[in-house]
């Protein structure tokens, strides 16, 4: 069976909506690993430490955005710590790790999601029409801490049994944007007079050892506990 996009299942879905929370999530990822004290124990149970705050900070920022009004199309579930929230009241959570095997606060439901998954199905807006299965987010880090992939996925549980399906890799990696940034801030450059015409002293002629220029290349690879 071949994977659906999602705006095609639920038209809220859009790619746009979806790269504006996988660019959050990237960020607080990378953000948190940078802050990481191995030295201080951060990381003695594993990435507990990571990945709560990461959590935290999702909901955190998430709730802002919410309440800040310019994004009418998001909006929060379950506020607790079972945090879910809603892309155009399309419930879905966080988790780390790959999505083909969600952890087990993934494959979870709240009282909060299906009553919010209820109301979809009874308004016909449900996409699929289908209240068995659950929208997650994958996040997946690389031993560094940066995120190199990031997955909208589908699960649903029966029997004890693990089932995910519509996996859609959502690309959250914006070079021309980045680029703009830095363009954007660059300074104008300084007129120079024209430099003295006569022979290079000894000091000043250049080294017959070849020189290479730093390689430079762009992480695009395609990104828990919970989080």
């Amino acid at each position: 069976m071949n994977a659906r996009l999602p705006w095609d299942i639920h038209p809220g879905l859009a790619l746009d909506r979806l790269q504006i929370i996988a660019r959050l999530l990237a960020d607080i990822r990378e953000r948190v690993s940078l802050h990481l004290e191995p030295e201080e124990g951060d990381l003695h149970f594993g990435m507990w430490v990571a990945g709560t705050t990461a959590h935290a900070r999702t909901a955190y920022r998430i709730t802002h955005m919410v309440f800040s009004g310019d994004f009418p199309w998001l909006s929060i579930v379950d506020g607790t710590m079972q945090f879910t929230f809603a892309i155009d009241r399309v419930p879905m959570r966080v988790f780390r790790g790959e999505p083909e095997k969600p952890s087990r606060g993934a494959q979870k439901k709240s009282l909060q999601e299906t009553m919010a998954q209820l109301a979809l199905f009874e308004m016909k807006e449900m996409g699929g029409g289908d209240l068995d299965w659950q929208w997650r987010i994958a996040v997946e880090p690389e031993p560094t801490g940066a995120v190199f992939r990031i997955t909208l996925v589908q699960v649903n549980v029966t029997n004890g049994e693990v089932n995910v399906r519509n996996p859609f890799v959502i690309p959250f990696r914006d070079t021309a944007r980045a680029l703009t940034d830095v363009a954007s801030t660059r300074h104008d450059g300084v007129e120079l007079p024209p430099p003295p015409i006569g022979e290079l002293t000894a000091a000043e002629e250049p080294a017959n050892d070849a020189t290479t220029e730093p390689e430079t290349g762009d992480d695009n690879k395609g990104h828990g506990t919970n989080g």
